[in-house]
């Protein structure tokens, strides 16, 4: 679950700074510091939610259905592909 609330906190922290900053620079500086500060304060640390959020500010995304489709939908995807593969590795091993 700690995929899920690091992917939607980053999103939502680089929409923030695309709405803020006209500048990438800036925005991407205050996304980063932003995103590790808030996976800090809510325990969710997931390294690649760092990245997401600079992506974000890269591509100057301004809709906020962007944090509902590919990145909430994909982080669902991944948490349950792992779960189905400790599954199946508990009762094959």
């Amino acid at each position: 679950m700690v995929l899920i609330e690091a992917n939607l906190m980053a999103s939502c922290v680089a929409f923030i700074c695309v709405y803020v900053f006209p500048s990438n620079s800036m925005g991407i500086l205050f996304a980063v510091a932003g995103t590790i500060g808030g996976m800090y304060l809510l325990r969710c640390i997931h390294p690649p939610a760092v990245f997401l959020s600079i992506f974000i500010v890269m591509s100057g995304t301004k809709s906020y259905d962007f944090a509902i489709h590919p990145i909430l939908v994909d982080s669902l995807i991944l948490v349950a592909a792992s779960f189905f593969n400790k599954a199946l590795v508990k009762k094959l091993g």
